[in-house]
């Protein structure tokens, strides 16, 4: 089903019944004869928080102070870090719920003609909820622990717009791509291993050499994490040449989704 600019909300907004009602049912049966989901489901998250406070906040003790972390106070490492993991955990959540979301659900886009567009939206909505919850209780932690002026949420939600277009982009071409190799998938579920470790989530941008820190800020991503920082930790606008670049780089990548899904969605009901 191609589709322009034109059309696209509209077909959208059509379907958004269907969009809400494959929520409500993810939801449902992830929640079914489970009283502990949410426990579950933000477990995995919270350890691996817990062990990098544990470890990074010694190992780093020294390079922290130079952006006013005090490592003596894990409470204090432990903003530094949230700041960076869940927004990165946005990202890696959409991105991988939307690698295999087209094989996945193979039996829906057989038998039913509907915008495929509308598949992996739906796994976008569901991180997004996600999110909105656990960062919910970390802005909570955060103004009652420190001050935080009411114009920094602005500020952040610039940022969490911004970073679901970036994902959300990168997650569709994937999802397209996937359909026709499956190396794609393979190959991007062990690049974003990588990736985390070349985005300054556990480690502040002090601790890089001046060679290796021009050559990570191309990374989006970088960019994104040290925005967020900016704002949580240092109470300020984001610079502006890094949102710039963002918005650049979203752009590029949003055109590309654009082109890849309307030039091979078609086709890919043959190749499922």
């Amino acid at each position: 089903m191609n589709f322009s600019f034109k059309n696209f909300y509209n077909e959208l907004w059509n379907y958004r019944q269907f969009i809400f009602s494959c929520v409500k049912r993810e939801y449902i049966s992830l929640y079914h004869n489970s009283f502990l989901t949410l426990f579950w489901t933000f477990l995995t998250p919270v350890a691996t928080l817990i062990v990098y406070i544990t470890v990074f906040s010694n190992l780093m003790s020294t390079k922290l102070s130079v952006i006013s972390i005090d490592t003596s106070h894990h409470s204090s490492y432990a903003i530094f870090l949230c700041s960076g993991i869940i927004f990165w955990e946005l990202f890696s959540n959409i991105t991988t719920k939307l690698n295999y979301v087209f094989i996945e659900n193979s039996a829906i886009v057989k038998k039913i003609k509907f915008p495929k567009i509308c598949l992996p939206l739906y796994k976008t909505i569901i991180s997004v909820i996600n999110f909105l919850i656990f960062i919910s209780f970390f802005l909570i932690y955060v103004v009652f622990t420190d001050s935080f002026p009411i114009i920094l949420f602005l500020y952040l939600f610039l940022i969490f717009i911004l970073i679901i277009i970036f994902s959300f982009s990168i997650g569709l071409i994937l999802s397209v791509a996937n359909v026709y190799s499956r190396d794609f998938g393979h190959f991007f579920v062990f690049f974003i291993n990588i990736w985390f470790w070349i985005t300054p989530i556990v480690y502040p941008i002090g601790v890089l050499p001046q060679n290796i820190l021009n050559v990570f800020k191309f990374n989006p991503m970088f960019q994104i994490i040290d925005s967020v920082r900016q704002i949580i930790i240092q109470k300020q606008f984001p610079n502006i040449n890094s949102i710039l670049y963002i918005i650049f780089i979203n752009l590029i990548i949003s055109l590309l989704a654009y082109y890849v899904y309307n030039k091979y969605s078609n086709e890919m009901v043959d190749k499922l």
